[in-house]
């Protein structure tokens, strides 16, 4: 069981990504304006986060830390994820030799 107080911080690190300045639109990249971080230094709520999220997609069984849309529902959540994998691959034109180093 996980104690009440993993379950609230949890909840409560969503607020990280909750900012109107996370994202960079088209006029603040031609302005040359970066977004401000998610995270400053000493930030917590990242660690609560992944706490839970860890055992969560150990429970599904996910070993990435993602879960994919549903682009076959015959297909489990990992044959999802390298479906997903391949269309993105697809639509960065990622070809034979190249690499990604992230997605």
């Amino acid at each position: 069981s996980l104690p009440q107080e993993d379950v609230d911080a949890f909840l409560a690190s969503y607020e990280v990504f909750h900012t109107d300045r996370s994202v960079c639109d088209k006029k603040d990249a031609l302005a040359d304006v970066a977004p401000e971080p998610f995270l400053k230094p000493g930030d917590e709520r990242i660690v609560h986060y992944y706490k839970v999220l860890n055992l969560l997609c150990a429970l599904g069984a996910v070993e990435k830390m993602y879960i994919p849309p549903t682009l076959d529902p015959e297909l489990s959540i990992q044959e999802n994820q390298l479906l997903f994998e391949e269309d993105v691959a697809r639509t960065l034109q990622v070809g034979e030799g190249k690499r990604v180093l992230e997605l």
